[in-house]
């Protein structure tokens, strides 16, 4: 398998974990390769890239390819929250 079919696979595993909390309407936790990370709820789901309407700074499109995990975001997990 080679680097390519490795990516391919894992854009496809990240399409299915974000389209489970979209039909479940779970708030979203996204870690993307570049390091950084969003929280919030998605809103509509396209075949590059879906819409997540973020916590903090509103509604903004994000690409499958940009991302490294995708989790159920839960505010009790926060470092330093007890």
């Amino acid at each position: 398998m080679n680097d390519e079919e490795v990516g391919e696979i894992d854009v496809e595993l990240i399409k299915k974990k974000v389209l489970a909390h979209h039909q479940k309407r779970l708030r979203t936790h996204l870690v993307f390769k570049k390091g950084y990370w969003k929280n919030g709820l998605v809103t509509e789901i396209g075949a590059e890239f879906f819409m997540l309407d973020e916590l903090f700074e509103g509604t903004m499109p994000v690409f499958y390819s940009e991302l490294s995990k995708v989790e159920t975001y839960n505010s009790l997990n926060k470092k330093g929250a007890q």
